[in-house]
This record gives structure tokens, C-alpha cells and sequence, in this order.
């Protein structure tokens, strides 16, 4: 159930125009939009599995349409993940302040940063 409503916020980006898709992320609150990179990453991990399997089975249209679906939630997240980390990097909520502890204790653990933040953070 809790999928389905990821599903509808991604439904309403992608086909909003570019302004009104800003002032739909401009009107979520920081927890909504720290809750949509959490829930991309999980997303993510899953589909790349998906990815795998589609590619061994060799369904060719299956594939495409994975594809396809792939790259439109990308294009969400990235609108999503600017909001949160670009727009509002000053912000001091609950959510931001739990974000940033997550990216240092990623960064501990895999010297790696965190794609979707600025280097700033």
C-alpha cells in the first residue's frame, strides 16, 4: 500500500508542467521529501535486481517498458532530490538534520559521498 503512494506522487511529477511539478515539491513538507530519497534507494536496489532478471530472460519489450519506467522515476528523483538538497540546504528540521548524519555514517563506512548531495553538505 505504501508503494502505491509513492507511485501517485511520481505519476503527479511526471505528467505536471515543469512549474507546477516545482510548486507540488514546493509544498511538501522536508519529511515527505526526505521519506521519496529514502524510499528511491530501496526502489532502486530492487528494480536493479529486476533489471538483471529482465535482461537474462531476454524479453526484449518487457526490458524497454523497465527502461522506460526507469528513466521517468529517475527524472522525479532528481526533481526531488534538488528540492530537498539544493532548495532547502539550510534547513534544519528533523528530516535534514537525519539525512546528514546518514551521509556521514555512509561516508564512514564506504568513503563514498552520497550522490544526490551537494559536497557542501
Amino acid at each position: 500500500m505504501r508503494h502505491h503512494r509513492w507511485l501517485k506522487m511520481r505519476e503527479a511529477l511526471l505528467h505536471a508542467e515543469p512549474q507546477a511539478g516545482q510548486a507540488i515539491l514546493h509544498r511538501l513538507p522536508c519529511t515527505t521529501l526526505q521519506a521519496w530519497v529514502a524510499h528511491h534507494a530501496w526502489y532502486s536496489a530492487q528494480e536493479h535486481f529486476r533489471g538483471v532478471a529482465l535482461t537474462a530472460e531476454g524479453g526484449y519489450e518487457e526490458r524497454r517498458e523497465w527502461e522506460v519506467a526507469q528513466r521517468d522515476t529517475e527524472r522525479v528523483h532528481v526533481s526531488v532530490a534538488e528540492e530537498f538538497w539544493q532548495t532547502r540546504l539550510s534547513c534544519t528540521c528533523i528530516a535534514h538534520r537525519v539525512a546528514r548524519e546518514y551521509r556521514l555514517i555512509y561516508t564512514a563506512l564506504t568513503g563514498a559521498p552520497v550522490p544526490d548531495e551537494p559536497d557542501s553538505v
